[in-house]
């Protein structure tokens, strides 16, 4: 990512923004107060939203009390928070919060760092995963990548774009870190004969920045009954020389190492988000992409190819990061949720009938923040399913920023958490917070 010289302008407009917003925190602060009486309603189903806060990096945990959200504040030191999973990443029985966090570009310890934090005696306890050396520790999952039946925490960053497979050793109390992923972008273009570098130049720091990791996840992508992990990766977001390059690669392990195979790309835009689902109830798992140029793509393995259909080719937004599958409605069929971004942060769910995904509008979150501040760009960032005020049925949450031209996705410090609540077939919304979130997860701690 180039320096931000130049980037924040407007400074008089920003103030007022600014201002706006902690008078808008300090009601819901107070509103929180008011709400921190209420008895905790006692059921297993209930669900904690996690949230990973931007400018400053927090991790803020919201825990219903039966009227409203408590929550409970955690500082990581640095400056963005850019993905949140909770899972037994120790394999112990017990869920823990893992967070990828860094300064980017902005300030000094640079390099990215995967935090564990685990509840002890009513207090957080942090301890170090891995110090990584790249930009941006950017998209984080949990689950058995390799088959051995115990669960790994998986990385994908920012910059080299390393992807990285965490192991808990309990015999040694450590965590073991093998790369099996690094520069994807790199090696295209020494095959190629292109370059889709960063010049040292544009950078604040010495770094090489080529290759952005989306999104990582594990899942039976290819139905042969063993778990894959895919990595949407692509060029750097700074990268402004010519069209991006983007791939979907599945990484394989065949009991000895890491196979690879691209199973889709393009140029003109990234691929960012994934699901592993069975979404037209077909038996098999389908792979799902959205993209950042409005696409929300279905991948099918057939025999040895894999063969792609079109659910949405989006006309309002550009970027489909947020996506879910569940029960949305509360019904015997399962949905896909879709959260956009840019300029609106439109919700949408699709039905599959037996034939096509039948799309409906759920939300505009643009239209709730313009009552909150006027003349930002909204992107959702995550979207669920889950069951967080314990009513027995699902909730909508959907988190996510808002930027303008010369404040970018980095350095805003303004955004949206929304729960929305089915109530006589409309989805009302409830606005938690007017954070900045680029990463969010439902738990049970």
């Amino acid at each position: 990512m180039p320096r931000q010289t130049g980037k924040r302008s407007s400074w008089p407009l920003y103030i007022a923004i600014i201002l706006l917003f902690l008078a808008i925190g300090l009601e819901i602060s107070l509103l929180y107060k008011e709400r921190a009486k209420a008895v905790v309603i006692d059921t297993p189903n209930r669900q904690a939203i996690l949230s990973g806060v931007s400018n400053p990096g927090r991790l803020i945990v919201y825990s219903f009390n039966g009227h409203g959200y408590d929550r409970d504040i955690i500082e990581t030191g640095y400056t963005l928070v850019h993905t949140v999973i909770e899972g037994d990443a120790r394999n112990d029985g017990k869920d823990r919060i893992y967070v990828g966090v860094s300064n980017s570009y902005f300030r000094q310890p640079y390099g990215c760092e995967v935090i564990e934090y685990e509840k002890a005696d009513g207090e957080w306890v942090k301890s170090v995963v891995e110090r990584v050396g790249d930009v941006r520790c950017k998209d984080l999952t949990i689950g058995d990548a390799d088959n051995d039946k115990k669960n790994e925490l998986i990385l994908g960053t920012h910059g080299e774009g390393l992807v990285n497979v965490y192991k808990w050793d309990s015999k040694g109390n450590k965590w073991i870190a093998q790369n099996i992923g690094r520069n994807w972008i790199g090696k295209i273009d020494a095959e190629r004969g292109t370059n889709h570098r960063i010049a040292r130049e544009n950078l604040t720091y010495d770094a090489i920045d080529q290759t952005a990791v989306h999104k990582v996840k594990v899942g039976d992508a290819d139905n042969d009954g063993k778990n894959e992990l895919i990595a949407t990766e692509s060029s750097s977001l700074a990268y402004v020389s010519g069209p991006q390059i983007s791939f979907v690669n599945v990484y394989k392990w065949n009991g000895t190492g890491w196979l690879v195979q691209t199973i889709r790309e393009d140029k003109g835009f990234q691929h960012r988000s994934i699901l592993i689902e069975d979404v037209d109830e077909d038996g098999k798992n389908d792979v799902v992409i959205g993209t950042s140029n409005g696409k929300l793509i279905m991948i099918k393995k057939s025999g040895d190819s894999w063969n792609e259909s079109l659910i949405d080719n989006e006309t309002l937004e550009k970027n489909m990061k947020g996506v879910d599958y569940g029960y949305l409605y509360n019904t015997a069929n399962k949905s896909i949720l879709l959260a956009t971004g840019f300029p609106h942060a439109m919700v949408y769910s699709f039905d599959w009938n037996g034939q096509a995904f039948e799309k409906k509008i759920i939300a505009n979150i643009s239209s709730i923040m313009s009552n909150v501040v006027l003349d930002l760009s909204y992107n959702a960032m995550e979207a669920m399913l889950g069951d967080v005020n314990a009513d027995g049925k699902n909730e909508i949450v959907v988190a996510g920023f808002g930027q303008t031209s010369t404040m970018g996705w980095e350095a805003t410090p303004f955004g949206f958490l929304l729960v929305y609540s089915p109530e006589d077939a409309e989805w009302k919304p409830v606005l938690l917070d007017t954070y900045s979130v680029l990463g969010m997860d439902l738990g049970n701690v």
